[in-house]
């Protein structure tokens, strides 16, 4: 009994970091990016804001959902040669698969890439700095010990 207890009580400092990290992984893919698709604009008359044709849309089957979800919602589509200019996208609600997560912009194609930039630039910069704060924590450990960093660091990632 005793040494199945000692056990769990070595184990425990590690099961606590890495639900930690689990949970903080979910909450960074479901808040936070939802938060930068959110925060995306375009195409609303300020300078630098409007789209190059490259965001147009033009793959057919994508220009007919558009088409008749546009239609459903009573919204003309405005579309030249099978093409809707990345500009030219109505609104589409929350209901819609074609929603784009963002009030200032419509067009679902950039909204997905301006946040996905942010957030792999995010990511590189954390583990350019895991890089250089892991050999710190790991002398650091060595000096006061493991169970005392570990907490502390447990303590700061839940701050």
């Amino acid at each position: 009994g005793r040494e199945v207890w000692r056990g769990l009580h070595r184990v425990a400092p590690l099961v606590l970091v890495v639900c930690m990290v689990h949970f903080f992984t979910a909450l960074e893919h479901h808040l936070y990016m939802t938060y930068l698709y959110s925060r995306v604009r375009c195409c609303d008359g300020s300078v630098g804001n409007h789209l190059s044709t490259e965001w147009d849309v033009t793959d057919p089957p994508l220009v007919e959902s558009m088409r008749l979800e546009a239609r459903a919602m009573g919204v003309v589509l405005h579309e030249v040669d099978g093409r809707i200019g990345a500009c030219d996208m109505p609104s589409f609600p929350r209901s819609s698969s074609l929603w784009t997560m963002s009030a200032r912009c419509n067009n679902k194609a950039f909204v997905e890439d301006s946040a996905q930039n942010v957030k792999s630039n995010m990511l590189t910069t954390k583990k350019m700095l895991c890089l250089f704060v892991a050999p710190l924590v790991g002398a650091t450990s060595d000096f006061f010990g493991r169970a005392r960093v570990l907490q502390v660091c447990a303590a700061v990632l839940v701050a």
